[in-house]
């Protein structure tokens, strides 16, 4: 492989960070572009320097002669930008260079960029590899290409001044630990094409104060809204199949949840150390909860489920509650015995070990008599109908 370097290259010091080439110690700023053929196979590499004679706008601007870059490429040629180095704080990433389209972003491509305040990219991108901005602790605006199908894992983690996002329409999934960490991030735009949000893809966005989740979602992954602190309101739509393991703990303020009928797997811990959750309705189809789902949710005095019965009625049955003093067991009228066989539950006396077993609908109906079944130190119980 050849190379055409038009730019000092990096400097020993970027050796040192876990994203080498593109730290701020180089003295000189440049973007560096990868010449791939239509196979994927690396062509050449060029360094593109900030010298105004370099870039035909800039070079108008400053009344300097611009020399178009000689770029010997075939058809199905494209450019990916591999490597940034300097102190730039600003960029606008250009649809083409030197005749040839710029499609990519590379793999950490702008990691560590630490003095990097905003990027712009055209339509012309269709991908952004991962961790492309990991690390960029002065990004604070984005502008995205509308031909993105994918933000992949890492690609904004750490970019601490991050404050807004929009991801256009088109994009169907977010990865895993996208937007891990950061903490300034207040307003997030989600397009109805986005139907998975990855595993700690919000995870400790302390400033996160409400999202507003598309309506063809699908899956919400493991700790995914991880001590989001400050989120308030989430109203999951009906698309969602699965809230994963660990989801939404630690949401202190969060006070307000709808969760969409479609849910039918409620993960562990999902809802853990939720302290301001009062009450929550689940859907009638819900088919698994979770250990602890609810644990340590100071707040929560109530969790409903609502049944719909043959002749088209319906009931709440409580599934959780703190304090058996006021417990009351519905199992319904008439209607509900002749659909229902039984009341399964699960409960947890120890923290650790879980205990099960079958109650007749037509059977126990008082707190007293559920209490005699159960521990004095009582910390969870869960019940769920079974039909017929």
């Amino acid at each position: 492989m050849k190379k055409r370097i038009l730019a000092l290259a990096v400097s020993a010091c970027s050796l040192l960070l876990a994203v080498p080439a593109f730290s701020g110690c180089s003295s000189e700023t440049y973007i560096e572009y990868t010449l791939y053929d239509s196979e994927g196979a690396e062509v050449e590499t060029y360094h593109v320097s900030e010298d105004p004679s370099t870039d035909e706008a800039a070079a108008e601007a400053e009344g300097v002669e611009y020399t178009e870059p000689s770029v010997e490429a075939e058809d199905g040629y494209y450019f990916a930008v591999t490597g940034y180095s300097g102190r730039p704080k600003n960029v606008v990433i250009p649809s083409e260079y030197g005749g040839v389209p710029v499609t990519q972003i590379g793999e950490q491509a702008f990691a560590g960029a630490d003095y990097l305040i905003s990027v712009s990219m055209t339509d012309s991108i269709t991908y952004i590899a991962p961790v492309a901005f990991f690390y960029c602790v002065s990004l604070k605006d984005v502008t995205l290409s509308n031909s993105l199908t994918e933000i992949n894992y890492s690609t904004f983690a750490w970019c601490y001044s991050l404050e807004e996002i929009v991801i256009p329409d088109g994009v169907t999934s977010i990865g895993n630990m996208c937007f891990y960490g950061d903490d300034e991030l207040v307003s997030v735009t989600l397009p109805d094409s986005v139907t998975s949000i990855g595993i700690s893809c919000f995870y400790e966005c302390y400033g996160l104060e409400s999202i507003d989740l598309p309506d063809n979602l699908i899956t919400i992954g493991q700790q995914a809204f991880y001590s989001c602190t400050a989120l308030n309101n989430v109203v999951i739509p009906d698309s969602v199949e699965e809230i994963r393991d660990y989801a939404f703990v630690d949401c202190t303020a969060l006070t307000d949840i709808t969760i969409g009928s479609g849910v039918k797997i409620i993960g562990e811990y999902a809802f853990y150390y939720c302290t301001a959750l009062e009450s929550i309705t689940l859907p009638a189809d819900l088919e698994f909860i979770g250990a602890y789902a609810f644990y340590s949710c100071s707040a929560l005095t109530d969790v409903y489920l609502t049944n719909t019965f043959s002749d088209g009625s319906s009931k709440q049955c409580r599934l959780y509650s703190a304090d058996l003093s006021d417990y009351e067991l519905e199992v319904g009228d008439e209607t509900a015995e002749s659909t229902y066989l039984y009341t399964s539950y699960n409960y947890y006396n120890d923290g650790l070990t879980a205990n099960s077993g079958y109650i007749p609908s037509n059977g126990l109906t008082d707190s007293e008599e559920i209490a005699s079944l159960l521990t004095d130190d009582l910390l969870t119980v869960y019940w769920y109908f079974v039909k017929k």
